[in-house]
C-alpha cells in the first residue's frame, strides 16, 4: 500500500553524525550550519548526533542546542563508519522519539533561504522523502562545468541520482519505518550509506523528491583554486575507479556501491577481498566526511 498526502504540522527531529567536526569544519561553519537550521525549520525539537569526536564536538552541538530551546540525544559511534552512524540515528529516531520526520544534516551543509518552504511544498504534494541540492559554496567545480558546456543544476540532479545524498535528506516517519526494514547498513560501505539509503527506498516505493533550493556545501573543493580542484578531482576518480573496480570483482557491486550479494564479510585469505578492503580505506581518507 503506498504512502498517503501528509500536512506539514509535525515536529522534526535532525539527525547529525560528527567527527571532530570543530576542527574539521571550524567554529563559524558549524554555527552556521546549526543557525540556519533553527532559523529555517520550524518545530525542530531535538538533534540526534551519533558521534565520534575529540574535539569537543558534541559539547559545541549540546550547548548551541540548550541555548535555543533544543534537546540532544547523543549516541556514542565505536565504529567511525558513516553508515554505522546513520543505522544509528534511525534507530534512536524510532525508538526515542514520536517525531513526524527525520532530517539528515551534514555539519557542512548550510541551508539556503527558502528551503523549508520549498520542502513543505513537496511534502504536501506527496512526497515523503526530500532532497536537496548540495550548491558547492567553494567555485571551482563550478567553473569545471562551465568549460565542459555543462548545467550545474542537472549535473548535481544527475549525481544525486546515480548516487544518492544524505547532506539534506528529509523522511517522514512512515518512509523511515521502510528505510528501517533494510537495517542495519553494512559498515563497510562507510561513505556510500548513502547510496545504499536512496536503494532502499526506492525499493520500497518511495519517491525522494528534489529541492532546488538546496543548501550550500561548505566542505567540498575546500582549496578553492583552479588547479588544486583538478588535481583533487583526478585523484578522487583514480581512487573510486579502483575501489569500483575491486568491488564489482568481490562483491558483484554496482557503480555506485549498492551490494548484490548476501555475503559481505572480507575473506582475509582471498587477495581481492584484501584488495578491496585495502583500497576502500584509502579512498575513504581521499573524501571529505
Amino acid at each position: 500500500m503506498g504512502i498517503g498526502v501528509v500536512l506539514v504540522v509535525d515536529t522534526v527531529a535532525v539527525g547529525m553524525i560528527t567527527r571532530d567536526s570543530v576542527k574539521q569544519r571550524g567554529v563559524g561553519v558549524l554555527s552556521l550550519v546549526l543557525r540556519r537550521l533553527l532559523s529555517e525549520v520550524p518545530n525542530v525539537t531535538r538533534i540526534i548526533i551519533s558521534d565520534a569526536s575529540r574535539d569537543g564536538t558534541l559539547r559545541f552541538i549540546a550547548n548551541y542546542a540548550a541555548r535555543h530551546g533544543v534537546e540532544v540525544l547523543p549516541i556514542a559511534d565505536n565504529v567511525g563508519s558513516r553508515a554505522f552512524a546513520r543505522s544509528q540515528v534511525v534507530n534512536a529516531f524510532l525508538n526515542l522519539t514520536s517525531d513526524g520526520y527525520l532530517l539528515f544534516l551534514d555539519d557542512d551543509a548550510v541551508l539556503r533561504r527558502g528551503w523549508w518552504v520549498e520542502a513543505a511544498n513537496l511534502l504536501n504534494s506527496g512526497c515523503h522523502a526530500v532532497w536537496g541540492v548540495n550548491w558547492d559554496y567553494h567555485p571551482g567545480r563550478m567553473r569545471v562545468l562551465a568549460q565542459l558546456g555543462m548545467n550545474p543544476l542537472d549535473f548535481y540532479i544527475e549525481a544525486f541520482r546515480r548516487r544518492g545524498g544524505t547532506h539534506d535528506l528529509l523522511l517522514t516517519r512512515d518512509a523511515v519505518v521502510k528505510l528501517a526494514k533494510h537495517l542495519p547498513i553494512p559498515t563497510w560501505l562507510h561513505i556510500y550509506e548513502d547510496a545504499f539509503i536512496k536503494n532502499a527506498l526506492e525499493t520500497e516505493g518511495i519517491r525522494i523528491c528534489i529541492n532546488k533550493v538546496g543548501i550550500i556545501h561548505m566542505s567540498m573543493n575546500s582549496s578553492g583554486g583552479y588547479l588544486g580542484n583538478i588535481i583533487d578531482a583526478g585523484v578522487r576518480s583514480l581512487a573510486r575507479a579502483r575501489v569500483i573496480a575491486a568491488a564489482r570483482r568481490v562483491y558483484g557491486i554496482d557503480e555506485y556501491g549498492i551490494y548484490r550479494d548476501a555475503e559481505l564479510t572480507p575473506n582475509l585469505h582471498d587477495p581481492y577481498h584484501l584488495l578491496y578492503a585495502i583500497l576502500l580505506k584509502i579512498y575513504s581518507r581521499l573524501i571529505t566526511l
